[in-house]
């Protein structure tokens, strides 16, 4: 008797908690299969509803991570019609990654996702915590094609048709860098703790891979310098999904200091490669080392 009350009681918190009265059908920002959302609780009891476009006989599959060690959150599944499609259980050790994959779909239109900070869990940490959390949100559609969470971040270098080409002139502002392809790029593991190095040479077009696998939430520190030479060189952090978690160019800099979070699990692939921004007048072959530290 006792469990079958303790279960309508979850049943109840779970509802009020991820469809509550402050959202409503018509406010949400759009979202689609594919997509890494980036949030943020500023509010305590807040809800965040996030609209995306689904079909009979679509799956759909989220997950959830959050930047730093004290909030937890989590998330409903509605269909057009309101209906629960599914949603994160109550559970202590799930509030700081939570994650769910539906059954098969029955509506067509507009579902909704409402994230949300307003949760008590049994331990007795309170709810409406602030702080950044995203969702990875993947679906296999009626179809049978599979998109992942990553499909639609167009990197800004990297092997891609999709990535955008770059304007070769510009009156007044930044050309940028063109996109540099690593699909047939040597990689080269790397240790967690230490230091590697490379060159490049100024006609050779070398693109220096190294490989490093990473959690969400790891923080890596990466130390890049030149140690000789003046060519101009980039150095870019690329998840699987071709997903720039960091990117950087030095020109007149010998040093680049960076620490940058992790938030996908997987293998990273670190390169380093020539820039061709306000080359020098006599280039020259250059060398970098590579230093970095991953904490957990």
């Amino acid at each position: 008797m006792f469990k079958k009350i303790f279960s309508v009681m979850i049943v109840i918190g779970f509802i009020v908690a991820v469809f509550p009265q402050g959202v409503t059908t018509a406010q949400g920002t759009p979202v689609a299969c594919g997509d890494i959302v980036e949030g943020e609780f500023t509010e305590i009891d807040q809800g965040i509803r996030y609209n995306i476009d689904l079909n009979p006989g679509d799956k759909i599959s989220i997950s959830g991570t959050v930047i730093g060690d004290y909030l937890y959150f989590g998330f409903g599944i509605f269909a057009p019609s309101g209906s629960i499609v599914a949603g994160t259980e109550i559970s202590d050790d799930i509030y700081q990654d939570p994650t769910y994959r539906s059954g098969i779909l029955g509506e067509r239109g507009t579902y909704f996702i409402n994230a949300f900070n307003y949760v008590e869990l049994a331990n007795g940490l309170p709810g409406g915590r602030f702080g950044i959390f995203n969702l990875f949100i993947s679906c296999e559609l009626a179809d049978g094609t599979v998109i992942e969470a990553g499909d639609n971040l167009v990197p800004s270098a990297g092997g891609t048709t999709d990535a955008p080409s770059t304007a070769t002139t510009v009156v007044n502002g930044f050309a940028g860098i063109p996109p540099v392809d690593f699909s047939n790029v040597a990689k080269i593991p790397m240790p967690e703790a230490g230091t590697i190095s490379g060159a490049i040479t100024p006609t050779g077009g070398e693109i220096i891979g190294y490989t490093l696998n990473l959690e969400p939430n790891d923080v890596v520190t990466l130390n890049f310098s030149r140690q000789s030479g003046n060519l101009n060189l980039g150095i870019v952090v690329l998840t699987e999904q071709n997903f720039v978690a960091f990117q950087a160019v030095s020109i007149t800099s010998n040093i680049i200091l960076t620490d940058f979070v992790a938030l996908v699990p997987g293998e990273y692939t670190i390169g380093v490669f020539q820039v061709n921004l306000s080359p020098p007048p006599a280039p020259e072959p250059t060398a970098f080392q590579l230093e970095l530290t991953v904490s957990r």
